[in-house]
C-alpha cells in the first residue's frame, strides 16, 4: 500500500470505527434496559406471591427487599444494570391490597438513584435524566406498575397517596335515645 492509499484509507477506519462503537454502546444500553424490565418483572411477581401469604398486605417500606428475597431466586435481581437500584413505592407501605385502587398507574417499584439499602420513596429518587438510554427515544426510567406491568418512561408517573377507608356508615335508628346537650342559660337582657 503506499501513501496515499494509506492516507485514504485510515480515516475511513476510524470513522467505521466510531459508528461501529455508537452502535455498539446503543446495544447494550438496551441490553441492560430489558435486564431491567425483567428485573422489576421477577420483583412484581415476588411481590404478588408474598401479597397472598401475608393476609392481602404490602410489605413494610424499610424491610421491603428482606422480605421479597425469598420470593425471587437471587439478590442479583435486586441490583438495575444502569441505575443505582430500585425502590418502592412508599405510599403502599403496609397498604391492604384491596385499597389500591388504580392499580395501572400506580407504581410499585423504578429504576432510583437512591443508594440505601431498602430503598423506598414518593418518587423523590427518580432518577433526574432517567435511568436508560433507547435508540430514537431518548433517556428514560422503567417502572413497574401494580397491577405488574413495565413500563420505560420518560416522564414521571403520579404518585398518589392510597385513599384511606370512608368511616363507617350509621343508620338512623328511632329507638336509639341520645341525650342532647342542654344549651347554656342565656343572659339577662342589659339596659
Amino acid at each position: 500500500m503506499n501513501q496515499r492509499q494509506l492516507l485514504i484509507f485510515l480515516p475511513i477506519l476510524g470513522v467505521l470505527t466510531f459508528v461501529l462503537y455508537g452502535v455498539g454502546a446503543v446495544a447494550r444500553e438496551n441490553s441492560r434496559s430489558y435486564s431491567c424490565q425483567s428485573n422489576l418483572k421477577k420483583i412484581s411477581q415476588g411481590l404478588s406471591q408474598y401479597v397472598r401469604d401475608y393476609d392481602e398486605k404490602n410489605p413494610l417500606a424499610n424491610n421491603w427487599k428482606t422480605v421479597l428475597q425469598p420470593y425471587v431466586k437471587t439478590n442479583e435481581i435486586f441490583d438495575c444494570p444502569s441505575a443505582t437500584s430500585y425502590a418502592f413505592n412508599r405510599y403502599l407501605s403496609g397498604v391492604a391490597d384491596a385499597r389500591v385502587l388504580n392499580r395501572a398507574e400506580t407504581p410499585a417499584f423504578f429504576d432510583s438513584s437512591s443508594t440505601l439499602p431498602n430503598a423506598s420513596d414518593f418518587g423523590t429518587s427518580w432518577p433526574k435524566d432517567g435511568a436508560h438510554s433507547i435508540w430514537n427515544r431518548g433517556r428514560g426510567t422503567n417502572v413497574v406498575f401494580y397491577d405488574f406491568h413495565v413500563e420505560w418512561r420518560q416522564q414521571k408517573p403520579a404518585f398518589l397517596p392510597i385513599p384511606k377507608p370512608l368511616p363507617p356508615i350509621y343508620r338512623f335508628d328511632p329507638n336509639l335515645k341520645i341525650p342532647m346537650p342542654t344549651p347554656p342559660p342565656r343572659a339577662a337582657p342589659t339596659r
